[in-house]
């Protein structure tokens, strides 16, 4: 049976949910918006995503206003209706009234096994790349009647976690943790993990620039003017300069040409 490529990432409250809460005031001046760092880590864990194959919906565009959590899982709902989607990540930083709390953490729905397993995928990558301890046990089931019965994890029709990757009320886990360095361990975790779940391998984007820059080095230097023009305007990916290409390949090249000339 094939796997579903889709997945949806969901991208923690909204543009206009700090004032009043889920962000802080610094005591330096400045401020930090939950969502910003949401936003952060889906977009370049959604680039991540559809470099390794899989289609990736958003249930809350980045920098946006804040989508009711009913309307997220609905709209979610739908797509896996029509198109199974193989999982939900739903993206967070946490807080405490005790500033010393510190951690990642990650949420399942405690009758799904599949999303205990897509959580405990998630925490192993977690302990791997992610250089701050975990938050109690790491892995935490929600439940109803608990201050963990979350909604994106309770109503989702396919498996789904809720992430907390560090607590933004502990002043010095903030300062680490607030940057793009962490922003790209914890897109990488995020995409390792569906990687993992849907049982297919890890591609790095280091990898692929690595391979482009090999690429170019291969070009003949009475081609790297061209090489440089078809690169740079989409008309090649510019791998395998020395191959011969097909008729299919011509006439895509041909046509992507056309359109820069309009």
């Amino acid at each position: 049976m094939s796997v579903s490529n889709r997945v949806v990432f969901d991208i923690g409250h909204g543009s206009n949910t700090f004032p009043p809460n889920k962000g802080i005031y610094l005591p330096g001046g400045g401020s930090f918006a939950e969502h910003d760092f949401n936003a952060a880590v889906a977009i370049k864990a959604k680039r991540l995503a559809e470099y390794n194959g899989f289609e990736v919906l958003l249930s809350q565009q980045p920098y946006q206003k804040d989508v009711p959590l009913s309307s997220r899982t609905s709209y979610i709902n739908v797509e896996h209706k029509k198109n199974p989607i193989l999982c939900c990540l739903s993206f967070h930083a946490n807080a405490s009234a005790n500033n010393s709390a510190s951690g990642y953490g990650v949420f399942y729905w405690n009758t799904s096994q599949n999303g205990k397993r897509l959580a405990e995928i998630w925490n192993k990558y977690a302990i791997q790349k992610l250089n701050i301890p975990q938050w109690g046990s790491g892995v935490w089931q929600s439940k109803l009647g608990d201050w963990t019965n979350f909604h994106m994890v309770r109503e989702t029709l396919m498996p789904a976690i809720l992430i907390e990757h560090f607590f933004f009320t502990n002043p010095s886990e903030l300062q680490k943790c607030n940057t793009p360095g962490f922003i790209d361990l914890c897109a990488e975790v995020a995409v390792r993990t569906i990687c993992d779940y849907a049982g297919r391998g890890f591609k790095s984007l280091n990898d692929a620039e690595q391979s482009k820059s090999q690429t170019k080095s291969d070009v003949s230097s009475w081609a790297k003017e061209a090489y440089e023009f078809v690169t740079k305007n989409g008309i090649s990916d510019g791998t395998r300069p020395k191959d011969p290409v097909t008729r299919e390949e011509v006439w895509s090249m041909l046509q992507r040409y056309s359109v820069i000339q309009k």
